[in-house]
């Protein structure tokens, strides 16, 4: 699962809508503004947060292999700043028809993001936050 999630991020990287994800080497501010797998700390004000959880689609209830339901969340001290980001990665998500995308020479996807990001409550550092979720179909 978090294979998937670190390619996935890196190519949402690679495209200019986010973040390289987080390593090992950041410290300090240098772990701000970036993408973190799964959760995120609650000691970043400026973070993205890719993860992937359980569900099925809608008419799709015995055939859900290789179908992967994900969520992105900004969080920024800054409002306009964050549903910026959000929507960047939405444009950017929503653009893409749904038919395969090359991923890269080995992987492909159907990306169907049609529902807009949702505004979270704000966490207790008065961060603002937004969720977007999607799915992605493939043989990953």
């Amino acid at each position: 699962m978090l294979e998937f999630l670190k390619f996935f991020t890196s190519w949402l990287n690679a495209q200019g809508v986010m973040p390289p994800e987080v390593s090992e080497e950041d410290t300090g501010e240098a772990r701000e503004n970036k993408t973190w797998l799964q959760q995120w700390p609650e000691d970043i004000d400026n973070a993205y947060c890719i993860r992937q959880y359980r569900g099925r689609l809608p008419g799709l209830p015995t055939k859900d292999a290789g179908v992967r339901q994900l969520q992105i969340m900004v969080r920024n001290r800054s409002h306009l700043i964050c549903l910026t980001q959000i929507e960047t990665v939405f444009n950017f998500l929503k653009d893409r028809p749904e038919m395969i995308e090359d991923l890269d020479s080995e992987h492909w996807a159907i990306i169907s993001c049609t529902k807009p990001p949702v505004k979270l409550e704000d966490d207790a550092r008065g961060n603002t936050r937004y969720s977007l979720s999607f799915s992605v179909t493939t043989a990953f």
